[in-house]
């Protein structure tokens, strides 16, 4: 003759009641525990098996209930490992007195007459306390746990868009100084390419100023922006300068990170470009495969190894650029998002850029 426990999660119920689906699959659980606990004991000869049914159902059920209704209530005034001890207490009490009823017509029959089933019944009492506690912590160490990966997370995520404000930061007023430089060196000798250059100005800043307050941008206004620097760049370097951007209607409302390929534009332009005495052409192209967004960014300058040189130099704005890309790739698509530099056919310098592409979009 047994009794069984309450097979029962230890989370406090937000109302005080578990909810039904909860309910059902905890007396459903203790129900196969219960039928299990008094076959155990008839097959060993222990009890006859209407007995231990009885008695094994009516406290199994008796402390299912307890713990359906009375656990969440508990839980606001005894903490959560000594919450089991009354439940566990009242339910057994409770079908202690049902079993002796039913079996007996007496109520206080195994709790004053019969101890061995009191004793065995205290002892799975103990058993499920002790299942029920160890659910319990083990219910705390995965909320600290989520907890820790969640902050984990927003820490990586605050520390992204930190990086990529310093590196605004660092690109924006070097380059804001050498234009009005510019723009003020021509206003007396070429007025209308001043103006030009100012107006392009002003929409990059406008650009800018917008992407710092957004975690995405798109390829069309990537797009903007780089056609506004190149403007900039143009006037500066005149016919030494040529470039082309391709970017398919189709792709234009994709989202990336902001601040992707301007500064891979900047170095085609600065490392590859500007050094060279008859310049050259930067491309920007944008194609889709069935589920990935290819950005490349190339250029037909001094070539690769003038390229990676000043990025491995300590303290490179070149190389913190290229370190900001990859790091913030990997913090939005993990392993899906790359950036690859490669030599270009017939000279120069090649940036890929890998990331997954929404499943709305394609050519």
């Amino acid at each position: 003759m047994s009794q069984a426990g309450p097979m029962v999660s230890p989370e406090t119920p937000p109302s005080g009641i578990y909810p039904l689906p909860r309910m059902a699959k905890s007396y459903g659980i203790t129900t196969v525990f219960c039928i299990s606990i008094a076959l155990l004991l008839w097959v060993l000869g222990s009890s006859d098996l209407y007995w231990g049914m009885v008695i094994s159902f009516c406290i199994g059920y008796s402390i299912c209930t307890a713990f359906a209704f009375g656990h969440g209530y508990l839980n606001r005034f005894v903490s959560p490992y000594l919450t089991p001890i009354p439940l566990q207490i009242g339910g057994l009490a409770l079908g202690l007195l049902l079993a002796g009823q039913i079996l007996t017509g007496d109520p206080a029959h195994f709790i004053v007459g019969n101890f061995s089933v009191l004793v065995l019944g205290i002892f799975f009492g103990v058993v499920v306390y002790a299942f029920s506690s160890s659910r319990a912590r083990l219910a705390d160490y995965r909320a600290a746990l989520a907890q820790a990966r969640q902050l984990e997370a927003e820490q990586a995520q605050a520390l992204a868009n930190t990086e990529l404000k310093l590196l605004q930061a660092q690109i924006e007023p070097h380059f804001l100084f050498n234009t009005l430089s510019n723009a003020t060196s021509l206003v007396h000798s070429d007025p209308d390419a001043a103006e030009t250059m100012l107006v392009h100005l002003t929409r990059l800043l406008r650009r800018s100023l917008q992407r710092t307050r957004a975690e995405e941008t798109t390829l069309a206004e990537e797009r903007e922006v780089l056609e506004a620097y190149l403007g900039i760049a143009g006037i500066r370097m005149g016919e030494r300068l040529r470039y082309e951007i391709d970017v398919p209607a189709v792709l234009a409302s994709v989202p990336l990170p902001p601040l992707l390929l301007q500064p891979l534009v900047e170095n085609a332009i600065e490392h590859g470009l500007e050094p060279k005495v008859d310049g050259g052409t930067v491309t920007i192209r944008a194609r889709a495969t069935t589920d990935k967004l290819h950005l490349t960014v190339m250029d037909n300058g001094l070539g690769l190894e003038a390229a990676v040189a000043p990025a491995t130099a300590r303290g490179s704005q070149r190389g913190t650029g290229l370190r900001n890309i990859r790091e913030r790739l990997a913090a939005h698509y993990g392993q899906e998002g790359a950036l690859q530099l490669k030599a270009a056919s017939g000279g120069g310098t090649e940036a890929l850029i890998t990331l997954p592409l929404p499943q709305d979009k394609g050519e």
